[in-house]
């Protein structure tokens, strides 16, 4: 009778809701590889075709995932954030039926059932977690309420190495769904069993179904009934976002954060989130950076050249040029340097000039002695011939001219008295 009654409450809430899986694009993380059907038999699409007359892999309405894995992850995306109310899932039978005996209600124990605004489960919510089932207890039939807001219902299982799970799991994971419905409202925004009803508080994003309490507030606003703004530099969904460089924090838009009144120094964009172009600096960007080494490496909240100024500027900002006397001092000191060298390459060119000549003169002089003494040896035995061979009429030609002489110094004396 129990059963009965719960069979009776979940129809009524199948006419009151749609199923809002139907046909809704579908993923699972490692699908079947192995031998045997085809994969068409076996794709992530199959568990919301809205068919299970057949929950045999062979009918083509099931989902199976592939073998020796230690988790197992299939999910739908409904392709928005919609109401939800209830999730139900038919699990693989096979044609063996369900029992201990069968190896199916092994593979089901475990399972978890998450709702999502992303296909990561950790920042979804749990739905399901099963930690009661048994071989024994375990239905091929599950239904959870879940009265959430999600766009993704997310199936997951595990049986992870160094962990001890309770008898009769499987030793691997699987997920061998053959359809899973996810009652609620089809249009965003529906809410109620009727899903005719609005959340009754205006800054309310999601309420429950059941009760009208708001479950989450429009971005920009908090508190009980999303009666206040979001305060203190903080914005958006849940308040959870931190303004930019906003010159007041107080005008920073409490629900895009939009920074109303400006960036401080050195940052732009109307959230005030990126910092001044290379080569700008200051309020609004507006200031050129100096003459920096590197135009990188200037600043972009005050200007200041972080590498040193390029030659013939100097300030922090690289801004100032030298004064002309340091740059004449500059200028003189090149010269100087300059003139020099040059005045040192010139000594030292003359003075090689000086030693070249000398060295060609004496090896002239060398010259001249040397042809000298080889007249002089001919001389000499010119005459030693003459001694030699002559004595005779040399003898007699000095003595001709020796009294010759006499003769005319005899002749001037007495003419000149």
């Amino acid at each position: 009778m129990f059963m009965l009654y719960i069979h009776v409450g979940l129809c009524m809430l199948s006419f009151a809701y749609e199923n809002i899986a139907l046909k809704k694009p579908a993923y699972q993380q490692y699908p079947y590889t192995g031998p045997g059907p085809a994969n068409h038999l076996v794709e992530a699409s199959n568990a919301v075709d809205g068919f299970k007359t057949n929950l045999s892999v062979w009918g083509g309405q099931c989902v199976l995932s592939d073998n020796d894995k230690q988790t197992a992850t299939w999910w739908v995306n409904l392709t928005s954030i919609l109401s939800i109310h209830h999730v139900t899932i038919y699990y693989r039978t096979e044609v063996y039926g369900w029992g201990p005996h069968s190896s199916f209600p092994s593979r089901f124990l475990g399972f978890s059932v998450y709702v999502s605004n992303t296909t990561d489960i950790l920042q979804g919510t749990l739905c399901y977690k099963d930690t009661n089932f048994t071989l024994e207890s375990v239905s091929p039939m599950f239904n959870a309420t879940c009265p959430l807001h999600g766009q993704y219902v997310i199936f997951y299982n595990e049986r992870l190495t160094g962990v001890t799970y309770p008898d009769g799991y499987s030793a691997f994971a699987y997920n061998e769904l053959c359809e899973v419905e996810v009652y609620g409202c089809l249009t965003p925004g529906q809410n109620g069993p009727d899903c005719s009803t609005t959340c009754p508080d205006s800054n309310c994003r999601y309420c429950h179904n059941e009760t009208g309490s708001c479950l989450r507030c429009k971005p920009g606003y908090h508190g009980h009934r999303c009666e206040l703004e979001c305060v203190n530099g903080q914005y958006g969904d849940g308040c959870e976002n931190v303004c930019g460089q906003c010159a007041d924090f107080s005008q920073c838009h409490h629900v895009n954060g939009v920074c109303l009144s400006g960036c401080n120094p050195g940052y732009t964009g109307k959230g005030c989130t990126q910092t001044c172009e290379p080569g700008t600096y200051g309020y609004e960007c507006g200031e050129k950076c100096g003459q920096c080494e590197d135009q990188s490496k200037c600043f972009h909240t005050n200007g200041l050249c972080l590498t040193g100024c390029r030659n013939g500027y100097h300030g922090d900002l690289c801004k100032t040029l030298e004064s002309p006397k340091a740059l004449c001092d500059v200028s003189n000191s090149w010269q100087s340097s300059f003139y020099g060298v040059l005045m040192v390459l010139v000594l030292a060119v003359i003075w090689i000039g000086f030693l070249m000549v000398y060295i060609v003169i004496l090896r002239k002089l060398k010259r001249r002695t040397s042809n000298n003494n080889i007249q002089m040896e001919n001389s000499n035995s010119y005459i030693t011939h003459i001694e030699t061979d002559d004595h005779v009429i040399v003898s007699e030609s000095y003595m001709e001219l020796r009294n010759f002489r006499n003769d005319q110094d005899n002749y001037e004396s007495i003419d000149f008295i």
